[in-house]
């Protein structure tokens, strides 16, 4: 964030009035939600309210009257690098840079990205999967029922598209040498409706389903997956931290559970043997 000082909370105009400015006590990542901007300057300078996603949602919605915003997130690396992707106002919970860059880290060390067909349910943003698409992979498919969530991943897979069309580094290459982008599509239904007609194999699936998503509900997507996927598939599910671990079918195998403060991710890959219970790390 370069120099940027952030202002925090309700309290911004006070702290302006008196000459201070409130620190943010944590490193932040690329996720803010903008308000609007505070008429006047500070110092000589430009100012205007800058929260953390992560402070909005630890204060809940009633604390945050008058803030008409959005919240911004980017693809981290690849072809569309520092590309801004928008994010549905409401309904969705992004991924926190944080841990995008800790799940893209280890499916790069293990080669599960490049050329990959990739699945991203309960995509919101589609941010998994566009990242995964900027990364190398071939193949994307966002899966996501609400409306607005999935013409925001419409406009988010334009937004890739003409990313890689305009020649950068690292897009998919035909024989010739042309840089060719990845196909990307949105599936703008239930991801059980999905999983139910869906045509694998798929190399690469990404679970972002809400935290209040019934475990049944997940078990059930996670039985309709498990026959579509490549034999080496990986699956990455991401749930709270206060959700049990998810319950496996037979053709999934639990790998290692991840913790990110109140995230989790449960690793797995596709087995044919019956699934195990994963174990902590």
């Amino acid at each position: 964030m370069g120099g940027m000082r952030i202002v925090v909370g309700r309290f911004a105009e006070a702290l302006l009035a008196r000459g201070g400015i409130g620190e943010v006590p944590q490193p932040i990542d690329r996720e803010l939600f903008f308000s609007h901007f505070v008429s006047g300057r500070f110092g000589g300078h430009l100012v205007g309210r800058v929260i953390h996603v992560s402070i909005m949602a630890a204060a809940g919605d009633t604390a945050r009257p008058g803030y008409a915003a959005w919240i911004m997130t980017r693809i981290i690396a690849g072809f569309a690098g520092s590309l801004a992707l928008q994010v549905p106002r409401s309904g969705t919970r992004p991924t926190s840079d944080r841990v995008r860059e800790a799940i893209f880290s280890a499916l790069e060390a293990r080669d599960a990205i490049e050329g990959a067909a990739v699945l991203d349910l309960y995509a919101g943003s589609g941010a998994l999967g566009l990242e995964a698409a900027s990364r190398g992979a071939a193949d994307v498919v966002l899966v996501e029922k609400a409306k607005a969530a999935a013409d925001i991943c419409r406009k988010n897979a334009d937004a890739l598209g003409r990313a890689a069309r305009g020649g950068a580094r690292g897009a998919s290459h035909t024989a010739a040498g042309a840089h060719r982008p990845p196909r990307v599509k949105v599936a703008a239904q239930s991801v059980a409706a999905y999983l139910e007609h869906a045509v694998g194999p798929f190399d690469l699936v990404f679970l972002d389903p809400p935290y209040d998503l019934d475990e049944s509900a997940l078990a059930r997507d996670l039985a309709l997956l498990a026959p579509l996927l490549s034999p080496d598939a990986v699956v990455v599910v991401e749930r709270g931290s206060r959700t049990p671990e998810p319950v496996w079918p037979d053709g999934i195998a639990p790998e290692r559970r991840r913790d990110y403060g109140e995230t989790v991710l449960w690793w797995a890959s596709a087995d044919a043997q019956p699934a195990r219970p994963s174990q902590p790390e």
